[in-house]
């Protein structure tokens, strides 16, 4: 919850901050969702935190990651599908619905 907050009080200024800690596996899902959550303040961020993030051994910062591409440039989330086809990541989406 802490880093939602942050966000939203220190909107894209907390970006660097927030990006650092993709590095840590217990917070990488929730720093890529802070990072990709307004479409206002993605811009900053750098694309390859995202595409980075599409091969995380962890489904859930894959699809983090795959939201993310798609909401910084639609270009980005045509090439995501061959990252994404690992049966493992189809069969947690087909359980999400």
């Amino acid at each position: 919850a802490a880093l939602y907050t942050l966000k939203e009080v220190e909107g894209d200024k907390a970006n660097d901050e927030i990006a650092k800690l993709v590095n840590d596996p217990a917070l990488r899902e929730h720093a890529i969702r802070v990072l990709a959550n307004r479409d206002d303040q993605i811009a900053s961020v750098d694309p390859q935190i995202f595409v980075n993030a599409t091969k995380d051994a962890n489904p859930r910062v894959r699809e983090q990651a795959a939201l993310a591409l798609g909401r910084l440039d639609a270009r980005y989330a045509e090439a995501l599908v061959p990252l994404m086809a690992p049966a493992e990541t189809v069969k947690y989406f087909e359980a999400k619905r």
